[in-house]
């Protein structure tokens, strides 16, 4: 770990529990930096704007954190608001989604709106979408596909934006059916929506999972990031902060049951025993860690929070999820289903048979990038190796434990 990653803990830790903040040397860009990937400037610049060191930085980095944390924490306050308001009319008309991360995970911080949502997540029952979409539109907010309808059985979101405000609606399969991975995450939560929890923030009644269903979708959020892009440190905040509200609450061998099922158990284990090291979570018990923790480390910090920040951390993605067989994945990179191309290629809802028309302009595309930019598939196969090895260490999903023959 180096200097300024350590100072960049330092800071979330002393924003997280008022303490004493500890930076020594600190490059205030490489900071900035690493805040702006995690979504965590409003946070990081509450810790550091009073430090005497703070003050002798350059007065255009000054200027750059206090405008980005004042902009995004004004934005996030009106997007709470927005939220409510839409909240307060589905109860209305006797509609209850279930709210996930988000909003929950903002008010477990010690300022909601320095914690910034770039979206606000809903599970809802699939028969229920038509009525969230006419309130939706009538509120002004526009769908990314006019219909769904042929794919809402596959599709992990629908999603709705307004210039306040995106919202992404999760149906009945809230992590998609790209893969077997994803199906069997949505197996952990058959019956999760029927556990239900009513919670009040900021004078609202907002319907979510109980605590156990709650902290397991978070885990299995954040490790179906992991797996396959990376993921930051916010979402690990999120879950341990989560943890430390609701734990006498929490059914942990239901928790450890679906972590085993996905194959995280080391993961859990590492980002456990990370937050107790160096974010402060002191009261997390000891994990048995294993021995490439400083390496998950290091990954967490690099992927921002959800590791496509970056061109190249897109195409690792691509070439992480096309599976663990080498001399396909360059195929599948360049070939993938049309589940993975609807955002961008909308047509392909109704028209499935113009896939390969989808192909053909992501090609297209990706050769101009690549004539712009000619080290960036180097790059970004570079940094999926480096990050398949550590799901390897990990014996994560897809990179299991491989167990021992028996003896004849």
């Amino acid at each position: 770990m180096n200097r300024q990653t350590e100072n960049f803990l330092n800071l979330i830790r002393a924003f997280l529990w008022n303490t004493e903040v500890n930076v020594a040397d600190p490059d205030w860009n490489a900071l900035f930096h690493m805040a702006n990937i995690h979504n965590l400037i409003p946070a990081i610049y509450d810790a550091v704007y009073k430090l005497p060191c703070f003050s002798q930085a350059p007065s255009h980095i000054q200027k750059k954190f206090q405008e980005s944390a004042l902009y995004q924490s004004s934005v996030q306050f009106m997007r709470t608001q927005e939220f409510f308001t839409l909240n307060d009319e589905f109860q209305a008309n006797d509609l209850h989604p279930r709210v996930l991360k988000g909003l929950i995970c903002r008010s477990l911080y010690p300022q909601p709106d320095l914690r910034i949502s770039c979206d606000e997540d809903l599970w809802i029952r699939a028969e229920d979408l038509p009525r969230y979409d006419r309130i939706l539109r009538a509120h002004g907010y526009t769908p990314d596909f006019d219909d769904v309808t042929p794919i809402l059985e596959t599709i992990q979101e629908v999603t709705y934006e307004s210039p306040v405000l995106t919202l992404e609606l999760h149906t009945s399969h809230p992590f998609g059916t790209d893969d077997a991975i994803r199906m069997k995450m949505n197996q952990l939560f058959e019956h999760s929506f029927d556990r239900v929890s009513v919670e009040t923030i900021e004078g609202h009644r907002v319907y979510t999972l109980s605590p156990t269903e709650h902290y397991l979708f978070l885990f299995t959020h954040l490790y179906k990031h992991f797996i396959v892009g990376g993921v930051g440190i916010r979402q690990i905040l999120d879950l341990f902060l989560f943890y430390g509200k609701y734990r006498d609450q929490l059914d942990m061998r239901r928790i450890h049951s679906g972590i085993t099922t996905l194959s995280g158990e080391e993961f859990y284990s590492a980002i456990t025993e990370i937050s107790r090291r160096h974010l402060g979570f002191t009261f997390l018990e000891p994990a048995d860690a294993p021995s490439d923790v400083d390496s998950l480390l290091d990954d967490l910090v690099e992927s921002g929070c959800f590791g496509n920040y970056t061109r190249a951390h897109s195409l690792s993605q691509g070439y992480m999820l096309s599976g663990e067989r080498s001399h396909l994945r360059m195929i599948h990179l360049l070939f993938p289903p049309a589940s993975r191309l609807y955002s961008t290629y909308p047509f392909l809802v109704r028209r499935p048979y113009l896939l390969p028309v989808a192909w053909c302009r992501r090609i297209i595309r990706l050769s101009k990038e690549l004539w712009n930019d000619k080290p960036l598939l180097s790059r970004g196969v570079s940094r999926a190796k480096k990050r398949t090895k550590l799901l390897k260490s990990l014996h994560t999903i897809p990179f299991k434990r491989q167990r021992r023959p028996k003896d004849d």
